[in-house]
């Protein structure tokens, strides 16, 4: 057993890597879809009680353990708890999104596409994206980018910066769970409450530009992302999807397996530590390797050239 266990932990998967390898160099496009479960490899793990107990020591003794039953219990603003709200929201943005260090498998998938044609998509609001260097104009994070601030009504598509706020915010809490009314962050141009720029969008992402009943607003990035798909399907088009789980398979699993599907030249490389099963139907035009992100990824750069 101990052997067993000894040998799953130091598998070899330069078989695997070299294939990735091969069929990266060869797509005319590259759509990478990045879950939680890249960041979770480099330490921002929702699921992990660290989180909560470095972040917020004060949830923490009271018995919250997952990032996420916060998210969910501080999901929406109102006036009974626009101060916990931004008690919570605060320290997130700050010391997620802010302070966090970008993890190696960000760094080497950067490495990995740096002279490729790609595009990625996230579902992530750790910012660990927007601050890994990816050309801005190749990714589309599908709830947002935190590090900004909305209206909630919302009256406008104006976004804060929200540096300063944040400051001020923290300062006025004093050891509670709120922050001070005064500094509740509010719209200049409504009075409405400012929220965390995430959500941006509810629905599924399948690309299929024949069904207008799916509405994704005005966003620049919503529709870059469509029409990189749409430009690039009839050529050699590689999915490669990283640590998305079936949680809400809508969200990235279930539209890239339909695309690798319904594309001739499509190919998907689903890699996740858990969750890496692959469709019958798509076994063929598939790869599936259950291992860990941050040291797949590794590899998968290993000796390409730092820029």
């Amino acid at each position: 057993m101990i052997l067993e266990k000894l040998f799953k932990k130091h598998r070899d998967y330069s078989q695997e890597v070299m294939t990735i390898r091969k069929w990266l160099n060869e797509a005319d496009a590259i759509v990478v879809g990045i879950g939680g479960g890249l960041s979770a490899s480099g330490g921002i793990d929702y699921d992990k009680p660290r989180l909560v107990k470095e972040h917020f020591s004060d949830y923490f003794r009271m018995g919250y353990r997952k990032i996420s039953e916060l998210e969910e219990m501080y999901a929406c603003i109102s006036n009974q708890n626009a101060k916990a709200y931004w008690g919570f929201w605060a320290r997130y943005i700050r010391e997620i999104n802010y302070k966090t260090d970008v993890g190696n498998g960000y760094k080497d998938l950067l490495r990995l596409l740096r002279h490729k044609n790609y595009f990625i998509y996230t579902t992530n609001i750790d910012g660990q994206v927007q601050k890994t260097g990816f050309e801005k104009s190749r990714v589309f994070a599908y709830r947002g980018d935190i590090r900004y601030l909305k209206c909630s009504k919302p009256c406008c598509h104006k976004v804060y910066e929200s540096g300063e706020l944040l400051d001020g915010m923290i300062k006025s809490m004093h050891g509670n769970l709120e922050i001070t009314a005064n500094k509740v962050p509010r719209c200049q141009y409504c009075g409405e409450y400012l929220i965390p720029d995430k959500d941006m969008s509810r629905h599924n992402i399948d690309v299929k530009l024949s069904e207008g009943e799916r509405d994704y607003g005005d966003s620049e990035a919503v529709e870059a992302y469509r029409g990189f798909i749409e430009s690039n399907k009839q050529g050699k088009m590689v999915f490669l999807e990283l640590g998305a789980g079936t949680k809400k398979p809508e969200l990235i699993r279930t539209p890239f397996e339909n695309m690798t599907k319904e594309y001739e030249g499509a190919k998907l490389i689903r890699i996740n530590k858990k969750e890496a099963q692959i469709p019958e139907e798509l076994a063929q035009k598939s790869m599936s390797i259950q291992a860990d992100l941050e040291e797949l990824i590794g590899e998968m750069a290993s000796g390409i050239v730092s820029m």
